[in-house]
């Protein structure tokens, strides 16, 4: 008996010395919580699946073990909730698959032959590898998985980290991302702009980030291309594009991906000389002049701003409003397009289209979507 006492009273003393022991109601006048002999010990998780082995200490009278037991479970749930770290992160994947239609409405469930989540066939949907265990995950504070876009494409895969709430971010984002096409225009090819027809053009793709989309509008983008002077699409090569895509990564790529602030003011820059044509939809003058800066420097060539053309409309909420008016389009009232939207926009990816090749080069990626990109960015 001196022993179980002894080790109870070793037990009760390091629960102290932790500071894990949760107290409820009076000592009795005595400061010492070893003197308490009707206390019990508990250990106590308020999630068995999230905390797996992890226990956290509960001491005192049988009344008061079921009450801090409750409060806290109460407490878990409530904030768990809200923040979302009690949602399955294994069920929430298998909803993800299939773009979350396969758990729709009956009403509102596209048909079995007709389910194609993510633009493809169900055959072609996501999946993941959990590289490590929940254990391992709980101790270390995040979760590692192996992330493929299209199941069948066994080589095309990425390693994502973080917690089970920044992960599931993180996919949302990849996924929304790889199915935006980008539009090239370039410089148009006119008789008076006949000698730019075989140049080599660069152009860099921006796209709004998945957290600032307003549910009434499509993501905003961005594109902006010049063509490379002194180059043909005979004189071109991998070693030159790679001096480009280096410095594109450097101008463009750092810190987690350059964002143009896209705004009413329309900033012009015509340098046929240089091969720059460039307009650039931005907050202010200034925002637009550090945009064409940057990507002046990329040929290490030096603005010329008696080139530069501001153009600020008179009443430009009048005529471009932020909130456009709706109409009857298909049955169904909706917003018109936004013209000149202000939003911020994030560099994604750049290209190089050369005369004669049917696909870009795609010099640096940061937008998950190339699979033999030259610079791959996170």
């Amino acid at each position: 008996m001196a022993n179980q006492e002894t080790w109870e009273r070793q037990i009760l003393n390091s629960l102290k010395r932790i500071r894990k022991t949760t107290i409820a109601g009076s000592l009795g006048g005595s400061e010492d919580i070893n003197d308490r002999t009707t206390w019990e010990l508990y250990e106590f998780t308020p999630n068995r699946d999230l905390d797996q082995k992890q226990r956290h200490y509960l001491a005192g009278p049988e009344w008061s073990i079921i009450q801090q037991s409750s409060l806290l479970k109460a407490g878990h749930d409530i904030f768990g909730d809200r923040l979302g770290f009690t949602i399955d992160f294994e069920e929430w994947f298998e909803d993800f698959e299939y773009e979350f239609q396969k758990n729709l409405p009956s009403t509102k469930k596209p048909a079995t032959s007709k389910l194609k989540p993510w633009g493809k066939e169900v055959a072609n949907r996501p999946k993941k590898l959990n590289l490590l265990t929940k254990e391992q995950a709980r101790k270390q504070g995040y979760m590692v998985i192996r992330f493929w876009k299209d199941r069948t494409v066994e080589n095309d895969s990425k390693v994502l980290a973080g917690t089970y709430i920044e992960l599931r971010q993180q996919l949302l984002g990849i996924m929304q991302t790889q199915n935006v096409e980008v539009e090239v225009y370039g410089i148009p090819v006119t008789t008076y702009q006949e000698r730019f027809r075989f140049l080599p053009q660069i152009l860099l793709y921006f796209l709004e980030d998945s957290e600032d989309l307003d549910p009434n509008f499509g993501a905003v983008d961005g594109t902006i291309s010049f063509r490379i002077m002194g180059e043909t699409y005979k004189t071109i090569t991998p070693q030159k594009a790679t001096v480009y895509a280096n410095k594109i990564a450097a101008e463009f790529g750092s810190n987690n991906g350059y964002i143009w602030k896209k705004g009413k003011v329309s900033c012009s820059y015509y340098s046929p000389e240089t091969g720059h044509q460039l307009r650039i939809n931005s907050r202010n003058k200034e925002v637009g002049k550090t945009l064409i800066s940057k990507i002046l420097s990329l040929q290490n060539l030096t603005p010329d701003w008696s080139k530069l053309k501001p153009i600020e409309n008179e009443d430009p909420a009048k005529a471009y409003p932020v909130i456009p008016p709706k109409e009857k389009i298909y049955g169904s009232e909706v917003y018109l397009p936004r013209k000149y939207p202000i939003a911020d926009v994030r560099f994604q990816r750049a290209e190089l289209h050369i005369w004669g090749r049917n696909k870009p080069v795609i010099l640096v990626d940061r937008s998950y979507k190339s699979k033999n990109a030259l610079i791959v960015l996170p």
